[in-house]
């Protein structure tokens, strides 16, 4: 004898609507504004043989990779303050404050990690002059950049997530 349970579970199943779709387009123009606004500078400090600094690809991503978290700082705040939920998730929007608090705090961590590079360069390669030509390893650009891109990685997840979670 063979006994079959059903039951219905009622979970909601969240979508892209047009809402979301205008997130999206805010979350990745976001996104290239913060890489314009850093970059920039960048090719001007390159373009200055006093300002030049070797391994620059490497420090650019490292600093891409901090600074432009305080994008889902405003993101996450619009997102709270002026977006609709579908009503089974409108907890989220309680949350939104303690997502803003993480990513300040992962924006300072960051930033700080992104300020002390030459010591990882000092001390992991040794270089000193300015224009090293000494190629730096996938390792050691993991293990300068894996704080830094760990956080952006999370950060980013929950930002997209969140596109699907808007009417």
């Amino acid at each position: 004898m063979v006994v079959t349970l059903t039951a219905s579970i009622n979970i909601p199943h969240p979508h892209l609507s047009a809402a979301g779709g205008r997130w999206l387009v805010t979350l990745v123009t976001s996104f290239a504004f913060s890489l314009v606004g850093l970059l920039v500078p960048n090719l001007y400090r390159q373009s200055s043989e006093e300002l030049f600094r070797a391994h620059n690809g490497v420090k650019f991503l490292n600093e891409f990779l901090a600074r432009h978290l305080l994008v889902y700082v405003t993101y996450f705040m619009a997102l709270s303050l002026t977006a609709s939920f579908v009503p089974e998730w409108e907890w989220v929007k309680t949350l939104m404050t303690l997502v803003v608090a993480i990513t300040i705090g992962c924006y300072s961590f960051g930033v700080y990690n992104s300020t002390h590079q030459d010591r990882f360069f000092a001390h992991h390669h040794g270089c000193a002059i300015k224009r090293c030509r000494i190629k730096i390893s996938r390792e050691d650009i993991w293990n300068l950049c894996w704080p830094n891109a760990i956080m952006a990685g999370v950060l980013f997840l929950v930002a997209f997530s969140s596109i699907f979670l808007v009417q």
